[in-house]
């Protein structure tokens, strides 16, 4: 089940990572993708925990971009917050990629 998990993770987070340039450009997000993306985060975020074998990283990683869409999906795009969300997405893109460098 794992093998199947953990390109799910992987890809929840960079498509919340993906949101932040897509939806950045106009200053808001739709809500429709809020709304999705925070569906897509409460399932792999319940299933990260509780399935042996995800790494501890991935999870965390995972956390992190779900609270920073829930960011992009909530306060004004001027603020620091927002610009913040939008960097530490950026972060967590560089580390998976890191990351997945060193699993191969």
């Amino acid at each position: 089940m794992k093998k199947f998990l953990l390109p799910f993770v992987v890809v929840t987070v960079l498509f919340t990572s993906m949101i932040s340039f897509t939806g950045c450009s106009s200053g808001t997000l739709p809500q429709a993708v809020c709304d999705y993306g925070a569906v897509v985060c409460d399932i792999s975020q319940m299933a990260c925990r509780n399935i042996p074998g995800v790494p501890p990283e991935i999870c965390d990683y995972l956390d992190l971009a779900c609270y920073n869409l829930d960011v992009l999906c909530r306060v004004d795009p001027e603020s620091k917050e927002y610009k913040s969300a939008i960097l530490s997405l950026e972060l967590i893109n560089e580390r998976l990629e890191q990351y997945a460098m060193t699993k191969k």
